[in-house]
């Protein structure tokens, strides 16, 4: 897999995102919001939200898996 310069969906800065196989969707490495994995799905919704939600939903999401798992974004309506 190669990195390759990406918006980051969240913050929109320019980050590093992965393909993912086994995941539908992307890894994004951010500056600004680290290491995480988000579905297509959930790449096409975050759009409609503000960035202060957005990253409330990735900050949600971190907690949820705790400090030594990659958070995951894959149900966004």
């Amino acid at each position: 897999m190669t990195a390759r310069p990406a918006e980051c969906p969240i913050c929109e800065e320019t980050a590093q995102s992965i393909l993912e196989e086994e995941f539908d969707g992307m890894a994004i490495g951010c500056p600004v919001c680290g290491t995480f994995r988000v579905s297509q799905a959930s790449v096409d919704s975050l759009g409609r939200y503000k960035i202060e939600i957005r990253r409330g939903l990735l900050l949600s999401a971190a907690r949820r898996v705790g400090p030594a798992q990659i958070p995951s974004l894959s149900h966004i309506d």
